[in-house]
């Protein structure tokens, strides 16, 4: 549905699956905050924050251009967040 992918009707976004840059709609978010990391430290910031959820795809500290990413967890731990750290 357009709310579950909101990206699925981007011509661009579309261009970034087809050549492979990225798999599929689900990693766009991953995707994206990689790209706004490489622009932070372009920029001289030094870290980088956001959301697990939008992080989830991305390989690891390696995979943001800034020294320090900094990520918000959504997830309760008693209520079964343990389950989610990546």
């Amino acid at each position: 549905s357009k709310q579950d992918k909101p990206f699925a009707q981007s011509p661009q976004c579309q261009t970034l699956i087809a050549d492979g840059t990225v798999s599929d709609f689900g990693h766009l978010p991953s995707h994206f905050a990689e790209q706004v990391s490489k622009i932070v430290a372009e920029k001289g910031i030094p870290s980088f924050q956001a959301w697990q959820d939008g992080l989830k795809y991305s390989e690891g500290e390696k995979a943001f251009a800034t020294e320090n990413t900094r990520v918000n967890f959504w997830d309760v731990l008693y209520w079964g967040g343990t389950s989610s750290v990546y």
